[in-house]
């Protein structure tokens, strides 16, 4: 694929985490993210759009790609929530502040 560059949407009180990635030739694909709060933890939702031109074979790599990617982002905020557990305050808007280890 080449390098590619990535616009995030602007910090907003929606969870949303959208974002264009915009490929080597151009072509600016959106990808529509979200985290919601879910009990004690949260639910990501990533929305897949087959793009015009792509078959259903390049489709399910792209799909599987991103279950990859979730994955991944999962195995992280699984081991940030055991670090923020120990060592966190929450705003008073609810959101989660790792603190600063003084050890």
């Amino acid at each position: 694929m080449g390098r590619v560059a990535v616009a995030m949407a602007k910090r907003n009180p929606f969870e949303v985490l959208g974002h264009d990635v915009a490929l080597p030739d151009g072509t600016v694909v959106h990808n529509a993210f979200r985290v919601s709060p879910c009990g004690d933890g949260c639910l990501p939702t990533f929305v897949a759009v087959r793009q015009p031109g792509v078959g259903p074979e390049q489709f399910a790599n792209d799909v599987a790609h991103v279950h990859r990617d979730l994955r991944a982002l999962k195995r992280l905020l699984e081991g940030w929530r055991i670090f923020a557990s120990a060592s966190a305050r929450r705003d008073h808007d609810g959101h989660v502040h790792a603190l600063p280890n003084h050890a």
